[in-house]
């Protein structure tokens, strides 16, 4: 066997299914923000994927956060690397869909308690979310797609990992739960997804007809 000849034919067929993946599937572009409140403030964080941003500060996309107000005062950020945010978006790439991880730095209110809440509707079909303490999830261990706050009450807790896998897909292949009603002036469909079995939220997926 000629073995060049079938490490060139396998190159050969391994850039055609990177060709039809770059066609087909749809590059992450979203974002999500979780409301931070300890006390009567609050802090909006806000995460996600875009084509055309890098994986640093993008001037219109990102916004820093300043420095904490000296404790006890209430105070919440992202942590990306190592700057401090409100709003961090990052590259949506449908060829690098790995695990990304931003810190969500706390300082506790007199109070000592933190409420994260945030819209998980959608969230199942957009990746996999999680929210975990520093020890890998021994303590805080939340999956954000099936419910939507998180109480924290121990001022030791002080930082949370926040882990997003954006979901590769494509606009021939929506999700298997949703049902559609097919809208050709606009070229989508329109899917209901059903979250624990009785909350409805409405969905738009692009897609091919």
């Amino acid at each position: 066997m000629d073995f060049s000849n079938y490490y060139f034919i396998r190159s050969i067929v391994a850039s055609i299914l990177i060709f039809f993946s770059q066609i087909f599937a749809q590059n992450p572009d979203f974002s999500i923000t979780i409301n931070v409140r300890g006390g009567e403030n609050d802090y909006d964080l806000t995460v996600g994927f875009f084509p055309d941003a890098s994986d640093g500060y993008d001037s219109g996309l990102d916004q820093y956060a300043p420095p904490p107000a000296p404790s006890p005062s209430f105070d919440a950020a992202l942590g990306w690397n190592n700057d401090r945010f409100y709003t961090q978006i990052v590259k949506g790439d449908a060829l690098d869909l790995i695990e990304h991880v931003w810190n969500i730095y706390l300082q506790f209110p007199e109070e000592e308690f933190i409420t994260l809440s945030w819209d998980n509707g959608c969230l199942h079909v957009l990746g996999t979310f999680l929210l975990q303490d520093t020890f890998g999830g021994t303590f805080i261990n939340v999956d954000m797609t099936t419910v939507d706050s998180l109480v924290l009450d121990n001022p030791e807790i002080n930082i949370l990992k926040l882990k997003v896998i954006p979901i590769e897909y494509s606009s021939e292949i929506p999700p298997d739960e949703f049902e559609y009603t097919p809208n050709p002036a606009a070229g989508t469909f329109i899917g209901t997804a059903t979250v624990n079995g009785d909350n409805a939220e409405e969905c738009d997926w692009i897609a091919a007809f």
